[in-house]
């Protein structure tokens, strides 16, 4: 009953991996026609050859002749050659089409992985995501393109050589094919077998791509710490644990073959005896033994060939399952329809009430915190380790998705902002630095505005950088940035934030790889020449936020204080306990 049900569960779903490529196979539903005509034609032609041997071995049988050697010889040829001409049609067409699906595939699964929210992202690792869009998408082209050319082959060739068969001797096609029943036993059987050891052997591969990504993105710290022999050490076991896997399919494979080619010298033993007898004494001419000879010989491949593509057809179902992941998956629609327009004074925020969990999580990341933000003003907010700063930033910037009625714009829910009108209203500069492996100039003006690089890359205090560089704006700044120092890499990131030209500017301890004297040149430049806008600043350090008009201190989730700095050093609460201290630790740094 188990392994029973097993089998239908395995069934349902390979049904459900499948219904996910119908709208590809209708996109190109012309070119499957003409590719399974050619499959047809192919099939048909390739059956033609031994009526064309059995004429010929009982014509010559009577008489030979030049004549009838050139002629039968001359057919032999001409369906060989028009085989050739409709095989080659047959694979470019199907062939072709796979290839045109994998495409169409590979950027749908692109476009919706930029929509998926970030939920997504904290389940799934990077390793195990270009796993999919790689592997799991080859196995997926691998069998819409030979999986179903051979499909329809299969069946054609099985179909018309039993007819042809069955007209040159019934109770011989029948006794030939006793073992078929055995055949369709063999397949079921290991079609479960090879899904679910398919499966295994990606989801493990996944894990081995994210180890990799996760070593290879931090070659310098490795290297920095010599951590490499124990690295190699814990990939060699992995590789064997790999290798395992792999050859419990193997095994499972290898076993396969054997047992459908015994299967398939039965019905040839069947043949050579009761066949051969039925040529002795006259009830078939020796050319309708050999031509159903050869009728059995090629109703072999397709029994062989079943294994191949039904190790085809198991392997694209579970690489399918997998990729429908993704393509299934709640996407949030970041288009700009326009119907909130970026205001020309600064916003005001308020918070009301805000209490937020993360998924998965046991207790809420802020809870019941309400203050007002009023626009134009520079906003600090300040705390320790994991009081739930960055958490604001996500969820202003919608990151993760508040409570309705817990945030608002100007008066207006976020929640009912679409994404993407909010994200031309609200810019976060990230506390970790991401630049991608192109030029300066192309790193800031990806944020929106590609005019005035120059002036941004000068608020963001970069100019007197750039002028140290041969390049300037043009400089390469390498894999993640790795050609500038981590002061650099956040001004970039500042100046790619303001080239948005958004209301709100969010930053999340994006300057604490700068100086305090920069960073108070690089607000004073914001307010000065990017126009008017309503700043938060995230900050680890009272100093970088102790001018702001208004300053929120935040403890374990909660709203702990909320003033200027002077309000809240004569409170001598949190705010003035976490100043003192920092002043501290500059006169210690001093000396």
């Amino acid at each position: 009953m188990k392994n029973a049900s097993s089998s239908k569960t395995n069934v349902l779903t390979s049904v459900r991996s499948f219904k996910r490529l119908i709208p590809y196979f209708i996109r190109h539903k012309s070119g499957l026609i003409w590719g399974a005509l050619s499959v047809l034609a192919t099939a048909g032609m390739s059956l033609c050859g031994p009526q064309v041997l059995r004429f010929a071995i009982d014509d010559l049988k009577v008489s030979i002749t030049h004549h009838k050697l050139l002629l039968y010889a001359s057919l032999i040829l001409g369906v060989a050659l028009v085989e050739g001409v409709l095989r080659y049609f047959m694979r470019r067409i199907l062939i072709g089409i796979s290839r045109d699906i994998e495409f169409d595939l590979r950027n749908d699964l692109f476009s919706k992985l930029l929509r998926l929210p970030r939920p997504f992202y904290d389940a799934y690792p990077t390793g195990d995501i270009m796993n999919r869009c790689s592997s799991d998408v080859n196995s997926v082209r691998m069998l819409l393109g030979p999986g179903i050319m051979y499909s329809i082959n299969t069946l054609a060739i099985f179909s018309i050589g039993i007819v042809m068969m069955f007209r040159i001797d019934v109770r011989l096609t029948v006794l030939s094919l006793i073992p078929l029943p055995l055949s369709t036993i063999v397949v079921y059987f290991f079609s479960r077998r090879i899904y679910s050891s398919y499966h295994r052997v990606q989801e493990y591969f996944s894990d081995v791509t994210t180890y990799l990504q996760e070593n290879f993105s931090g070659v310098r710290l490795l290297r920095a710490y010599g951590c490499f022999p124990s690295r190699r050490s814990r990939f060699a076991c992995m590789m064997d644990s790999y290798i395992t896997i792999n050859r419990r399919l193997i095994a499972t494979w290898g076993l396969f073959y054997p047992m459908m080619g015994m299967l398939g010298g039965l019905g040839g033993l069947v043949v050579l005896l009761y066949g051969g007898s039925l040529v002795i004494s006259g009830r078939i001419t020796l050319g309708a033994f050999v031509a159903f000879s050869i009728y059995l010989a090629m109703l072999a491949w397709p029994m062989m060939s079943a294994g191949w593509v039904l190790n085809l057809f198991q392997r694209g179902a579970a690489s399918q399952e997998r990729l429908n992941v993704i393509l299934d998956g709640r996407g949030v629609d970041t288009s700009s329809p326009g119907v909130v327009a970026v205001p020309s004074h600064p916003p005001g925020i308020e918070f009301r009430n805000l209490t937020f969990r993360y998924p998965g999580a046991d207790s809420d990341a802020l809870r019941s915190v309400s203050f007002h933000v009023p626009g134009g003003s520079i906003v600090g907010i300040v705390g320790r380790v994991g009081c739930g700063k960055s958490t604001l930033a996500s969820i202003l910037s919608r990151i993760y998705d508040p409570p309705a009625g817990s945030v608002f714009i100007d008066g207006r829910d976020i929640t009912a902002i679409p994404l993407g009108d909010l994200r031309r209203l609200v810019t976060v500069v990230p506390q970790e630095s991401f630049l991608f492996s192109e030029t300066i100039a192309e790193n800031i003006g990806m944020g929106g505005r590609t005019k005035d690089l120059m002036t941004l890359a000068s608020i963001a205090g970069l100019d007197s950088d750039l002028r140290t560089f041969p390049q300037g704006l043009e400089t390469l700044v390498g894999e993640r940035g790795i050609t500038l120092s981590g002061g650099q890499k956040q001004r970039v990131t500042i100046a790619r934030a303001l080239a948005r030209g958004a209301s709100v500017i969010i930053f999340d301890d994006s300057l604490s790889s700068v100086d305090v004297e920069t960073e108070n040149e690089i607000l004073r430049g914001i307010q000065e020449h990017a126009g008017t806008h309503t700043l938060l600043i995230i900050s680890h350090r009272i100093s970088s936020i102790k001018t702001a008009d208004l300053i929120a201190v935040f403890q374990d989730g909660e709203l702990h204080e909320i003033g200027n700095h002077s309000d809240l050093i004569d409170r001598n609460g949190l705010y003035a306990s976490l100043f003192h201290r920092e002043e501290i630790e500059e006169e210690l740094a001093r000396l």
